[in-house]
């Protein structure tokens, strides 16, 4: 039994898939659909492979995390 299978017996309504760097290499994550998975979110630190607009992927920019990440650095000099 799959993760997604296990989370509609158990009830769960939506299931939403979240990968930091989504390769969509192949054709095998196209299996999440048919699987009840309605969107998955994806960040932009590898840009997507061409055609893949259509699907019900989201794409999110990593860069405001990194500059949060980076303004104490710049600011203290510290690490």
């Amino acid at each position: 039994m799959s993760a997604c299978e296990g989370l509609r017996r158990a009830g769960v309504e939506e299931i939403v898939v979240m990968v930091t760097h989504g390769l969509f290499t192949g054709r095998a994550w196209e299996r999440l659909w048919p699987l009840g998975v309605s969107r998955i979110y994806c960040t932009d630190t590898i840009p997507l492979p061409a055609g893949l607009g259509a699907a019900p992927i989201v794409v999110r920019s990593v860069a405001p995390l990194l500059a949060e990440w980076v303004k104490p650095v710049t600011k203290d000099g510290e690490s």
